[in-house]
């Protein structure tokens, strides 16, 4: 009869234990801004390498907070352009998922293009370098209904990346998590009689009593979705305390001032030195300088919500409070804007509305003085031959006149 050694025995209860231990050992409980800190490196796709740190975009803590909030289900968060916001939220969000909370995660793009984009240049490093995440998603080399650019399994779920110009991947994705990336930016022409792919994607998760759902974007037009969803949430606008008087406020375009050399004669700007610019404290007036002022009082500012009480967290914060571009930098695309719109070109008057103060803008166009146009009509008593069945008019419109051109028509189409 064959016995087992007790050493051998013993050993392999110890393994038991271990792996009872792996498995059943709760996850560590983590706020998302906390396990970025503790695990995620950037690579090259980042703007600085290394591991992540939330001084780099202190005003994303909070709301990375959120995500990790039970009591949060839905979020919006308006935003401008170089923020760090879609590797914060959303690739941050990705991993924390995988890792400690798994569940089927649907990531919305505007394009097909994006998505296989993100899929083969963002995904790969997030993996990788990120120690946690090794191994929980199958690697590049292994192909399969499981693991496709587009489609990826990992245990306790799954990750889609979807374009909006594809709307039909929709149709048979379930989700727990889901995020919608520059939100104003989806296709119109996939919308229907349900509503946009975004709000389409968000009802993925109608199943999941512990759904998160997220939205990103800046504002692309006067029908502004990623406008309309922040109205109607809690609203929270990032203040920040003058290092002079310590008077809290929003930073907005109007207190960023630079110098200027002015025509002593007519007053006119002669000159714009952009690189000067600095803010002025609405409260006290006191010049607020790029560099160590802007850093510190960034990093100790708070969120405030305008609409307390929403169901959904709403976040706005706009280019003038990124840390990786100064306010000259600003100053300079919005001499440059200027001078385009006096040229009659808005474009970039509109690109820098929403791409630095996620804001909407459209021009003014001209109107017609109706009322020097009245003044200028003259009558016209000529008799109409007996041969006219049919008069037309046509009218050419000029920067000062109508010019009018009128016909009769006979029998035969003769004029």
């Amino acid at each position: 009869m064959l016995t087992t050694h007790p050493e051998a025995q013993r050993l392999f209860g110890v393994a038991i234990e271990d792996l009872a231990s792996s498995i059943l050992q709760p996850p560590p409980d983590l706020k998302l801004s906390e396990w970025a800190e503790q695990n995620r490196i950037l690579g090259s796709q980042a703007s600085e390498k290394g591991p992540y740190r939330l001084s780099r975009v202190p005003y994303l803590r909070e709301p990375m907070e959120a995500f990790s909030d039970p009591d949060v289900r839905e979020m919006v968060i308006l935003k401008s352009a170089r923020l760090g916001v879609t590797d914060g939220i959303i690739n941050n969000g990705v991993g924390y998922c995988i890792d400690l909370d798994p569940g089927n995660i649907l990531v919305v793009w505007p394009t097909k293009e994006d998505a296989q984009e993100w899929s083969k240049e963002t995904l790969p490093e997030l993996f990788e370098l990120t120690t946690c995440l090794r191994g929980k998603v199958a690697d590049a080399e292994t192909r399969g209904a499981d693991n496709t650019i587009l489609h990826k399994r990992f245990a306790g779920g799954f990750l889609t990346a979807i374009g909006s110009n594809s709307p039909r991947a929709l149709r048979r994705r379930n989700a727990r998590y889901v995020f919608v990336d520059e939100y104003d930016a989806l296709d119109d022409k996939a919308s229907t009689g349900e509503g946009d792919v975004g709000r389409r994607a968000a009802r993925r998760a109608d199943a999941s009593p512990d759904a998160k759902i997220v939205f990103t974007g800046s504002p692309r037009g006067k029908k502004s979705r990623i406008i309309r969803d922040f109205l109607v949430s809690d609203q929270r606008h990032y203040y920040v305390g003058c290092p002079h008087c310590g008077h809290r406020q929003v930073l907005e375009w109007g207190g960023i001032q630079w110098e200027k050399e002015l025509d002593p004669r007519t007053g006119k700007t002669l000159r714009h030195f952009p690189e000067t610019a600095h803010y002025v404290c609405r409260s006290c007036e006191g010049v607020i300088h790029e560099g160590r002022q802007k850093r510190e009082m960034i990093e100790q500012g708070t969120w405030v919500a305008h609409n307390p009480g929403a169901s959904v967290r709403g976040y706005k914060i706009t280019t003038l409070y990124s840390l990786f571009v100064s306010w000259g930098s600003l100053a300079d695309q919005w001499i440059k804007a200027k001078r385009a719109l006096e040229a009659g070109d808005y474009q970039l008057r509109i690109e820098f509305t929403q791409q630095v103060l996620a804001e909407y803008w459209e021009p003014e166009y001209e109107k017609p003085d109706t009322a020097a146009l009245a003044s200028r009509r003259e009558t016209y008593a000529d008799v109409v031959p007996a041969a006219v069945g049919v008069l037309t008019a046509a009218v050419d419109l000029q920067d000062d006149r109508l010019e009018l051109l009128i016909k009769g028509w006979g029998v035969g189409q003769e004029s």
